[in-house]
C-alpha cells in the first residue's frame, strides 16, 4: 500500500542546538503514520496518528508542553478535516485530555454516521467543558492538568508572569505606555527559544484521499477559553480530495502562527484553491500567502504578521505528491515521508539573512512520486 505524510513542528524559531531533538520527533510521527498507511489506513487515520504523536512530544506547543494559560492550567485546540467527505471536526478550550487531536477525529467521525436520534445534528465543533463531557462520554481518559505541563513550560509561564505582575503594581504614572510596534516587530515579551506554534499534518493515503490535521496549547499567557485558528474549518487545516474537486488533484494545507490573526484570513482554504487553479504550485503558495496574509486588509496596520504553513498537491495521473511551505517566522520545521522510505526528510526552512520576521517570507517545496499500491486508487 502507498501513501505519504508531511507534518510540520510549527512556525516560530528553531534553535540549532535542538536540532536532534526536532529529527527525532518529526521522525517517530512520520514513521508512526506510515506504517499505518502500510496497512491500508485511511488518510484521516493516519494524520490523527501523527499529530497525536507530536501532541506527546515535550518540544511542541500542543497537548504534552503546551503553553500555559494565565491561570496555569492547559487548554489545547485541535481541529482535523476529511477531503474526501469534507467533514470535520475540531475542539477548542480543551483541557483534561492528553490528546486533544483524537477527540477532533472522533467528532469527525461522528458526522460520518449520520444524524442522531430524534433527528439531531451531530456537533463538528464542541469547546471547554462541553467538549471534555463529550470526550468522557466517548470513552476518553481525563487526565491531570499537571500531567501536561512540562518543567520548560512551567519556567516560561512563572517568567513571563512575574514580570506581568510586576509592571502590573506598579502606579499607572510609572507604567510605561508601550510604544506603537512598527509592523513586522516582534512582540519582546516572547522569548526566541519559546517561539513554536500550532502543530500539523497533511496525508494522502493508498486510494488518494487526502486529509490535514492541526493541534495547538495556544499562545502564552492566554485567557482561560480563548481559542485560536486551530478549530475553525478552513484557517487551521483544510483538505479537498480529487473527487470534490472534479479534477486529478487532491489538496491539503495545515497552517501555524498567529492564531487570532489566521482565523480572520481562513488562510488555508485559501492555500488550498490558489493550489487548484495555479499550475506552479511554489508560486502559487507564494502569492496566497503575501495576499492573504502579510498584506490582508483584515489585519491591523501594526501587528507583526507572524505565520505559516505546508500544503500538499497531488495529482492522481502523474502520483506524485509536492509538498511546499512557506512562513513570515524566524523559521519553520517540518519533515514528510512515503511508504517506500525507512526514514522522514527533515528540513528546517529559515528566513533569508536579513530579512526580517513578520513582514516578509520564504518559500520552499520538494516533489515525491509515490509508487503504485495494491489496489488502484
Amino acid at each position: 500500500m502507498s501513501g505519504f505524510i508531511a507534518v510540520h513542528l510549527g512556525a516560530g524559531y528553531h534553535s540549532p542546538e535542538r536540532k536532534c531533538e526536532y529529527n527525532d520527533t518529526v521522525n517517530k510521527a512520520c514513521q508512526q503514520a506510515i506504517s499505518l498507511l502500510k496497512d491500508g489506513a485511511s488518510a484521516v487515520d493516519a494524520v490523527s496518528v501523527a499529530v497525536s504523536t507530536l501532541e506527546d512530544s515535550p518540544c511542541t506547543n500542543a497537548g504534552l508542553g503546551s503553553n500555559l494559560t494565565i491561570e496555569g492550567s492547559v487548554e489545547c485546540d485541535a481541529g482535523i478535516m476529511d477531503g474526501d467527505s469534507l467533514h470535520f471536526g475540531a475542539v477548542g478550550a480543551l483541557g483534561g485530555i492528553r490528546n486533544p487531536v483524537k477527540v477532533a477525529k472522533a467528532l469527525l467521525c461522528e458526522q460520518c454516521k449520520g444524524l442522531m436520534s430524534y433527528g439531531r445534528i451531530p456537533p463538528c465543533v464542541m469547546v471547554g467543558n462541553g467538549a471534555l463531557q463529550w470526550a468522557r462520554d466517548h470513552g476518553f481518559k481525563e487526565v491531570n492538568t499537571s500531567s501536561l505541563i512540562t518543567p520548560k513550560a512551567l519556567s516560561s509561564y512563572r517568567k513571563h508572569k512575574r514580570a506581568l505582575s510586576e509592571y502590573s503594581t506598579l502606579p499607572l504614572d510609572q507604567q510605561e505606555t508601550p510604544p506603537k510596534r512598527v509592523k513586522g516587530d516582534r512582540p519582546q515579551v516572547i522569548e526566541r527559544d519559546t517561539m513554536l506554534d500550532t502543530v500539523g499534518a497533511v496525508c494522502v493515503d493508498s486510494r488518494g484521499q487526502i486529509a490535514s490535521a492541526v493541534s495547538s496549547g495556544g499562545i502564552a499567557l492566554k485567557h482561560p477559553g480563548r481559542v485560536g485558528h486551530a478549530m475553525f474549518i478552513g484557517c487551521g487545516c483544510w483538505a479537498q480530495s480529487h473527487t470534490q474537486t472534479s479534477s486529478s488533484v487532491s489538496v491539503g494545507c495545515s497552517t501555524s502562527g498567529s492564531g487570532e490573526q489566521l482565523l480572520r484570513c481562513n488562510l488555508a482554504r485559501a492555500c488550498c484553491e490558489g493550489l487548484l487553479q495555479s499550475e506552479d504550485p511554489t508560486s502559487s503558495l507564494g502569492s496566497t500567502f503575501q495576499s492573504q496574509y502579510l498584506k490582508s486588509p483584515l489585519l491591523p496596520d501594526d501587528a507583526a504578521r507572524l505565520g505559516g504553513a505546508i500544503a500538499v498537491r497531488y495529482n492522481h495521473t502523474d502520483r506524485d505528491a509536492e509538498i511546499l511551505w512557506t512562513h513570515s517566522t524566524d523559521s519553520l520545521c517540518l519533515g514528510y515521508m512515503d511508504t517506500t522510505q525507512i526514514k522522514a526528510k527533515m528540513v528546517i526552512s529559515r528566513l533569508p539573512t536579513g530579512a526580517k520576521a513578520g513582514s516578509t517570507y520564504t518559500l520552499g517545496g520538494a516533489t515525491v512520486q509515490l509508487p503504485l499500491s495494491e489496489e488502484p486508487p
